[in-house]
């Protein structure tokens, strides 16, 4: 997977080439703010592709393993690993692919 930006005078292109398989059925976009973690919780059977968009986000996984991801960015969160997100910059934007479909009964809470 390889982060491209391109920017001249007409403005600016950005994006992520998926070098592995993937099949989208659901995109949505979160603009955390605040200090407030998002998210603790894990899925059984979805995966999700996670690019920061804009800004910065502190990570967290299985509520140890801490990091932070800025614009060009990519996470693959797999079923089984709790996943917790916080905005780290006033201006963060993440987009998530998921590979299936929302399932209420697919997602645990913490």
């Amino acid at each position: 997977m390889d982060f491209f930006d391109h920017v001249d005078g007409r403005g600016r292109i950005f994006g992520f080439d998926l070098s592995e398989k993937f099949s989208t059925k659901r995109v949505f976009f979160v603009e955390p703010k605040g200090l407030e973690w998002r998210g603790r919780h894990f899925h059984v059977k979805t995966t999700q592709l996670i690019f920061v968009i804009r800004g910065s986000v502190e990570v967290e996984i299985n509520r140890k393993d801490r990091f932070t991801m800025r614009v060009g960015s990519r996470h693959t969160q797999v079923p089984g690993n709790s996943f917790a997100f916080r905005a780290s910059s006033d201006d963060a934007l993440i987009a998530v692919l998921a590979d299936r479909e929302y399932d209420a009964e697919d997602c645990y809470v913490e």
